[in-house]
């Protein structure tokens, strides 16, 4: 979709590289605090005006979570008010103290709205950010970038950033044909690592609804989890 393509060149631009590099991350946190005030960097604010900035975390969100959708799924529109609509309950929740409601079944962390939001840039390492978010206990990277000349210290970086905020679970998500996965997978046990299994579609019906099952697929990656 080219409008995503445009959310994440104005991000990267309005944010500037000292924003970015994973010595101050750019972080979104969504809390009971950001319920009342709005949703809030903990990294230190981009110097923009306070509409600019809202806009650009909400692209953050919102570009974070398109890493996920479907091949086969075109409709922007729908994507985003889903969205914002899980966003805007989770905020609610939040701010109400609620537990968020239980599911038949557990869902994947990537079909879960995050506790927060990161962009990680490493400009030595490679031309786009990447995208992350967490819950309590675990940090979600998507691999999308040839990392066949970096998976070491590429994994002990995530690994130490993922402690630094208090994370047990380093959950990376690689796509299936970037450059490099199989060194990653060669070396998986010697890494401390292990592969947890694709969302099994049929069964997610159960606990998803029919448009959750349609715009949104873990197929194209492998996922890889690492404890911290």
């Amino acid at each position: 979709m080219q409008c995503l393509g445009k959310k994440e060149a104005r991000l990267v631009r309005l944010l500037g590289t000292e924003h970015a590099r994973i010595r101050r991350p750019f972080i979104i946190t969504l809390s009971r605090t950001a319920a009342k005030s709005g949703i809030r960097d903990t990294a230190g604010q981009p110097r923009a005006d306070k509409a600019t900035v809202t806009e650009l975390y909400w692209d953050a969100i919102l570009l974070t979570e398109s890493e996920f959708l479907d091949s086969s799924y075109h409709d922007y529109t729908s994507f985003q008010h889903q969205v914002v609509r899980q966003v805007g309950q989770s905020l609610t929740m939040y701010e109400r103290g609620h537990k968020a409601p239980s599911r038949q079944k557990p869902v994947a962390l990537w079909r879960q709205i995050g506790l927060s939001y990161s962009l990680l840039y490493y400009p030595d390492w490679f031309q786009d950010p990447i995208w992350c978010k967490s819950d309590s206990t675990r940090l979600q990277v998507v691999l999308s970038q040839d990392i066949s000349q970096v998976v070491k210290q590429l994994l002990m970086s995530l690994l130490e950033y993922a402690a630094a905020i208090d994370l047990a679970w380093l959950r990376l998500c690689v796509l299936r044909d970037v450059t490099g996965i199989k060194d990653l997978l060669r070396n998986l046990s010697w890494l401390g690592g292990r592969v947890v299994p694709n969302e099994d579609r049929i069964a997610a019906l159960d606990s998803l609804t029919a448009l959750e099952c349609a715009m949104f697929s873990d197929e194209k990656y492998v996922i890889v989890e690492f404890e911290c």
